[in-house]
């Protein structure tokens, strides 16, 4: 989760259980997010400066998403023929971080001019599900848990005529981010025993600091893009069922 604060945080949760002769249990647990954070000096802006001043736009975006689906207590439990639990957790994560001087702005008399946009995202996904049955029954479990996360951090100068500076130029693109995926299909019954499960991580990670346009800079020239990511998916399907008899 990340350290720096304000979070953006956004939580889906379900749980399940069902109990009888023949129980169904199932649960569905689905996040959407989108998170913006932007300092930008839009198109067509012409931004005068007396004196060689400064020039600073800072961009932060951090976020934690998850999307949890899990059984009440084992989840499907039936004395009976047949129990069956089964949990979807799904997480999409759509997080833009953007520090920018768009296409066609222009900035003049500027000394120092300084770009930072820093990023930290962070999504959990976790799905399990038990599917128990007693007796010559058959237990049926599965879990199944995908997150789909786009993280985009920038530092950008877009198209436009010579900008020129008379002090320092610094762009710099900062974005950490982490998947954490699990899934537990487990089940059991007294006759068999039947367990699936499903982990996917689909991450992509862009963090640039770009410049589509001449410079003329008096001072330091930094460009910095740096980018740590971190994805894990952890899955466990396990089944038990009766033992055979001994002769």
């Amino acid at each position: 989760i990340p350290a720096a604060s304000p979070v953006h945080t956004h939580a889906a949760q379900a749980t399940s259980g069902a109990g009888g002769g023949v129980s169904i249990a199932g649960s569905l647990a689905l996040n959407l997010s989108d998170t913006t954070g932007t300092a930008v000096i839009r198109s067509g802006t012409a931004l005068d400066l007396s004196g060689a001043g400064a020039v600073t736009l800072t961009a932060e975006d951090n976020s934690a998403g998850s999307a949890v689906a899990q059984p009440t207590g084992i989840g499907a439990v039936s004395a009976g023929s047949v129990g069956v639990g089964a949990s979807v957790a799904l997480n999409i994560a759509n997080n833009t971080t953007l520090a920018e001087l768009a296409d066609s702005a222009t900035i003049t008399n500027a000394g120092n001019l300084a770009l930072a946009a820093t990023s930290d995202n962070f999504a959990m996904t976790s799905a399990k599900a038990g599917g128990t049955a007693g007796g010559s029954g058959v237990g049926i479990g599965g879990a199944f848990a995908t997150a789909v996360v786009n993280n985009i951090t920038a530092a950008d100068i877009g198209t436009g005529g010579t900008l020129a500076l008379g002090g320092a130029l610094s762009a710099v693109a900062t974005h950490k981010g982490s998947a954490i995926t699990t899934a537990d299909g487990t089940a059991g019954g007294g006759a068999a025993g039947v367990g699936a499960v499903l982990g996917l991580n689909v991450v992509s990670d862009l963090t640039t600091a770009t410049t589509a346009r001449n410079l003329t800079v008096g001072g330091d020239l930094t460009f910095g893009a740096y980018n740590s990511g971190v994805s894990t998916v952890d899955t466990k399907a396990s089944a038990a069922g009766a033992k055979e008899e001994e002769a």
